[in-house]
């Protein structure tokens, strides 16, 4: 089982490849996912990492961290930049390419759920495969700072598949020591956010990735007095 923890971005290691370059981050069995593997990909100018493809049983989320990413899904094709996101669900084709004069930057997230092809269902509404940029999500201020809510539904294998960017001000805590039975990864964008697990306080800065695990007590705090902005994907 892959432990709540902090992988950070400067001390990633970095596999050259023949389109660019690879940043694994994390591998492992969840709570309710029996895989679940996170990394980074870098793409140079005109590039794919592979051709089209699908998943039979894994569902996959991309969040784009800086560059300009061409994606295609079941026949959609979007060209979007940094934090806009796009999910592949099971048997929708995918593929996606350097659409940009500069290198291309995206987290990816694939994961097998342990309930697979849920027939009892889930949270409403039932998701489907999609490219959302980051533009098109309306904000919404809170006295915290504020958010774009991008998921909040099921798919055809998660009963929850929940994503939101948040901005919090300088100074803010973004709500009290809690536990979900929901796993969470967070993504840090811009600023400097630190994640307490476990009584544990861990310092994060823009590329890091946090992974929580289930039930485990957890918060988030901006550090210093500037804004944060990050990225919390829970699934169940």
């Amino acid at each position: 089982m892959v432990k709540s923890g902090v992988w950070k971005w400067t001390e990633l290691a970095v596999e050259k490849t023949a389109t660019g370059a690879r940043r694994a981050i994390f591998e492992g069995e969840g709570a309710d996912v029996s895989n679940m593997m996170v990394h980074a990909t870098t793409l140079n100018p005109g590039e794919a990492p592979h051709p089209p493809h699908t998943h039979t049983d894994l569902e996959e989320l991309i969040i784009v961290k800086e560059g300009l990413l061409k994606v295609t899904i079941a026949g959609e094709t979007k060209v979007v930049g940094p934090g806009s996101v796009a999910v592949a669900l099971v048997g929708d084709e995918h593929g996606c390419s350097n659409a940009g004069d500069v290198p291309v930057t995206y987290y990816v997230l694939r994961y097998k759920s342990r309930w697979q092809q849920d027939s009892r269902g889930g949270r409403e509404p039932r998701l489907t495969s999609r490219i959302i940029d980051e533009k098109d999500v309306a904000f919404a201020a809170n006295p915290r700072g504020g958010w774009r809510g991008f998921f909040n539904g099921s798919t055809s294998t998660l009963r929850l598949f929940e994503l939101h960017e948040s901005t919090l001000m300088g100074g803010v805590q973004n709500h009290p020591v809690h536990t979900h039975n929901a796993e969470e990864m967070v993504i840090m964008l811009d600023g400097h956010v630190d994640l307490e697990m476990n009584g544990i306080r861990y310092e994060g800065k823009p590329g890091d990735v946090y992974f929580i695990a289930a039930n485990d007590p957890h918060t988030l705090f901006t550090h210093g007095d500037k804004p944060s902005r990050y990225f919390a994907f829970q699934w169940q």
